[in-house]
């Protein structure tokens, strides 16, 4: 490897995760809300068994697109340890997706 080439490596790696970032950003959010809109079948009395499992099937979908986002960040990241400290909170919401589901099914 010539001199120079891993830090254009790293650069790229840099762009790579900023340019994800910023086109995940919008649609991310609309998943966080429709997520929530979601969620909030749940506990509407009187629906249906089939919007109730449409809903259920919904959030198991968004949570694996949250999760598989995070992935990818992670794995394009220079420094992964330090991504998953500088974003906590979305490690937190993942996880705590994926928690609520399976407690949810027991």
């Amino acid at each position: 490897m010539r001199n120079g080439e891993g830090a254009d490596r790293k650069e790229g790696q840099g762009n790579l995760a900023q340019r994800i970032d910023r086109v995940t950003e919008l649609p991310m959010l609309i998943l966080a809300l429709a997520y929530v809109v979601t969620f909030l079948f749940e506990y509407i009395p009187d629906i249906s068994p089939d919007v109730r499992s449409g809903a259920e099937l919904s959030e198991y979908i968004i949570v694996a697109i949250f999760a598989a986002e995070l992935v990818v960040k992670v794995a394009v990241a220079d420094n992964r340890l330090a991504y998953l400290r500088a974003h906590w909170l979305d490690v937190l919401i993942v996880i705590e997706c994926l928690m609520v589901r399976r407690l949810a099914r027991s």
